[in-house]
């Protein structure tokens, strides 16, 4: 009971900052706010209790979740349908493209493990947690809500496409795998708002680390941001992501993405195993090794090189007889795992790195 009431509150301090935000914007954050007041009303149970909380009258708070509910309505997307029109199993019983990061073990900022306990209190209450910033918390997040539509209003000047607001999408035929971009992208003469790509908006508080940020109009990104990338794309099938990041306040880049078969078929499977450890209530592993430094793009030549010591190890091995036999079988099984891994895609070879110890290893990488 103590719990419900948190979020409630939590929910009302949101709806409320958001509405004191719009005003003083211009009503510039006038979705941000209908977004928030629609949150709180599922939170409180009614709108006439959401109403109550925030001191408006019931129809005001009725239409601000129309107008919530209304974002992406009319817009088409090859695979995605807008969760909408899905049940509420559905809706809680699932992976978007913020969760995909921790999930694949690519981001340092959360960890599977409170991802996957945060998904079964989600699941068991079938209710979504609160765990909103304070509107007014100093965070480099924050902040990145806040200037989404600045920075999409400036990849519009840059792009030959229509840049709408739209909402929170699902794969139709995997209900559980969803999507929330930033913005989708639309021919300018078509008059069917069918989509033709998306647009991520980032905001940097430092500069962009040039180990892991290629040039503008190239498609190297940081791993997090390439698999919350491709998760989107894979979902709505679309076949190319515009990233727009605005660091430091004035370093503006655009980052053209592909879509990836492989890398999405790879996170589809980790998210897979993730949704099966939330229904079992057993805790996930978390990956024991640093394949959170490692490109989604760069996985498979690690593997194939990884591979080529394990060769040339195992050939060292037959011409020294001191070797021994145990280090050599267990050599060709990591290399027959490792090429497994490599086939199967990124999350694969994560796990396989993760499962066999340093001390085992150690023989491939030895100098001969």
């Amino acid at each position: 009971m103590a719990a419900e009431r948190d979020r409630v509150k939590a929910a009302a301090d949101w709806a409320q900052a958001a509405q004191r935000a719009d005003e003083a914007s211009g009503h510039a954050l006038a979705m941000t706010r209908a977004r928030a007041v629609a949150d709180l009303v599922e939170a409180a149970g009614s709108a006439k209790e959401a109403a109550r909380l925030l001191g408006r009258q019931p129809p005001i708070v009725s239409r601000l979740v129309t107008k919530a509910l209304a974002v992406g309505e009319g817009q088409a997307t090859p695979t995605g349908v807008l969760v909408r029109g899905l049940g509420k199993d559905q809706v809680h019983a699932a992976v978007r493209s913020h969760d995909i990061p921790a999930i694949a073990g690519l981001t340092h900022t959360r960890s599977m493990r409170s991802l996957w306990s945060a998904a079964v209190r989600r699941v068991s209450a079938r209710s979504p947690d609160a765990g909103r910033l304070s509107p007014f918390q100093p965070s480099p997040a924050e902040w990145g809500v806040r200037l989404q539509p600045v920075i999409a209003a400036r990849a519009a000047e840059d792009l030959p496409l229509r840049v709408l607001e739209t909402g929170l999408w699902a794969h139709r035929d995997r209900p559980w795998q969803q999507a929330s971009p930033a913005r989708l992208l639309f021919p300018e003469s078509v008059r069917e708002l069918r989509a033709a790509a998306l647009l991520e908006c980032v905001f940097e508080p430092a500069a962009l680390d040039p180990s892991t940020w290629g040039s503008s109009g190239t498609p190297v990104v940081p791993p997090w941001l390439a698999a919350r990338t491709q998760w989107q794309l894979d979902t709505l099938g679309l076949p190319l992501a515009y990233v727009a990041v605005l660091s430091q306040g004035h370093d503006w880049r655009l980052y053209r993405l592909p879509f990836e078969p492989e890398q999405a078929g790879a996170l589809r499977l980790a998210a897979e195993d993730f949704l099966n450890a939330v229904a079992r209530v057993e805790p996930p592993a978390e990956h024991d090794r640093g394949f959170t430094a490692k490109d989604l793009a760069t996985v498979t030549a690690e593997a194939e090189r990884l591979a080529h010591l394990g060769a040339e190890a195992e050939r060292t091995a037959e011409a020294n007889e001191d070797f021994g036999q145990r280090e050599v079988r267990l050599g060709q099984q990591i290399l027959e795992d490792i090429a497994h891994a490599a086939r199967r895609g990124s999350y694969e070879l994560s796990q396989v790195l993760g499962h066999h110890h340093l001390a085992n290893v150690d023989f491939l990488l030895r100098p001969s």
